[in-house]
């Protein structure tokens, strides 16, 4: 399985040990010496006016508590970033505050005018306009052009890393550009630009080695229009904004699910779902040793795209999968304790009460499924903060026959609950007979 991408924003209540953020120092100023070409350096000095770091500060004490980059887009003082590295301040307005530190030392207090949670964009205002300001262009570029991103790495001060654009994500829910350069924490919210210093795209996050992603310049345009003019607007409940914008975009993706067909893989007698997306992949791996007396096939899928809350909360993004087993002579009571032992296993592991979730709520009850008798439970729990908002988690398991038998579960996060219960039956009418 691909390991999850982490964003680009640098916190320091997570920060690194004195001596590894040394050799990541070392490492990143000899690379980007070694790497940079002429035309990066000129990039560099005709973009750097626009670019800066920003921070986001605990009232408290004065200190900061993450860190990414921004830049102008504007000379009347608009400015870029992304959603999550003011997510801190988004959540709770009343202990931070958004600032920016420019090349030259300065500070400036900067507001939010809009963001967008679901492409991770936000757009901010500071009051004294700007000197310099970037232009937007498109991201409409072939594969293997030359691109050049720029930000504030680990705190370490701005600096414009080379690379080049692969094209848009093919199996991405949330359009991202793929972009094959080294991004590091602190350098969310930066410009990535083509050869002409126009920005195609703004930095978001990285799987490592040279492969990290890119929001596209078109979702910034787009969210620029909409804060136009709104500079002295007042705030409102910005957990209302994220709510929306969370079921709308979760509303839409169902919607194409429940009237889409589904691809199926077969288990046994049984046609199981698939890839039933395109932002879905599914795994697979059989546990068949010599002398065992049980036969195991696991099949799992998951979206790899998921829309950040903040640090302690991901949500819409969906999983599900199937264990089938075989049995060559273990008896009967053995058998059924396994099959009991992963059943149970798939429930929610967190289901106690936080500040962000109610618990789990589980519901159970015996359901014909593809002519086999199924053992069937949901659990479902809500968003204290985003109360239309619900995780569901299916969990089932045949119970007629104790020569094979098939276990699952389904988990879907931060849908509507009506919209939510649709897609679970479909995905139970989905399993069906092998023809």
């Amino acid at each position: 399985m691909i390991p999850p991408r982490f964003f680009c924003r640098y916190s320091f209540r997570k920060a690194v040990r004195r001596g590894l953020l040394a050799l990541a120092a070392w490492s990143l100023l000899t690379g980007a010496a070694t790497a940079l070409t002429d035309e990066g350096a000129r990039l560099f000095e005709q973009s750097r006016k626009s670019v800066f770091q920003i921070r986001v500060v605990d009232q408290a004490t004065g200190e900061k508590s993450t860190a990414g980059s921004g830049f102008f887009i504007s000379t009347d003082g608009y400015v870029v970033t992304n959603y999550h590295v003011i997510s801190d301040y988004v959540m709770k307005p009343g202990q931070y505050q958004i600032k920016s530190l420019d090349e030259n030392g300065s500070f400036a207090n900067l507001k939010l005018i809009s963001f967008d949670v679901v492409h991770d964009l936000a757009v901010l205002w500071d009051e004294k306009g700007a000197g310099a300001s970037l232009k937007l262009g498109h991201s409409q570029l072939a594969k293997g052009e030359r691109i050049f991103s720029m930000g504030n790495p680990y705190d370490l001060g701005m600096s414009i890393i080379e690379g080049t654009f692969n094209g848009l994500m093919e199996k991405s829910m949330y359009r991202k550009i793929l972009f094959s350069g080294s991004l590091n924490p602190g350098m969310s919210g930066g410009p990535a630009l083509n050869r002409q210093g126009e920005v195609i795209g703004v930095n978001v996050s990285t799987m490592g080695n040279d492969v990290s992603f890119l929001v596209p310049v078109e979702f910034l345009k787009d969210l620029y229009q909409e804060a136009g003019g709104q500079a002295g607007a007042p705030q409102g409940n910005l957990e209302a904004v994220i709510e929306q914008q969370v079921l709308a975009q979760q509303d839409q993706f169902i919607e194409s699910l429940l009237g889409s067909s589904w691809d199926h893989v077969g288990m046994g007698d049984i046609l199981i779902p698939g890839e039933i997306a395109v932002p879905i992949k599914c795994w697979s791996k059989t546990e068949d040793k010599d002398k065992e007396l049980m036969v195991k096939v696991r099949t799992a899928c998951s979206s790899e795209d998921a829309i950040y809350i903040n640090e302690q909360v991901t949500t819409a993004d969906y999983s599900y999968w199937f264990l089938q087993h075989t049995n060559r002579g273990m008896n009967t009571f053995r058998f059924y304790n396994h099959i009991v032992e992963d059943y149970g296993s798939a429930f929610p592991f967190q289901n106690h009460e936080d500040e962000f979730f109610t618990k789990f709520q589980c519901r159970d009850d015996f359901v014909d499924i593809a002519g086999r008798r199924w053992k069937a439970a949901l659990c479902v729990r809500q968003y204290k903060r985003f109360r239309r908002l619900f995780d569901l988690n299916l969990v089932l398991s045949t119970v007629d026959k104790f020569d094979r038998g098939l276990t699952g579960a389904f988990t879907v996060k931060g849908v509507g609950k009506e919209a939510g219960q649709r897609l679970i039956r479909k995905f139970m009418e989905e399993i069906r007979w092998q023809k």
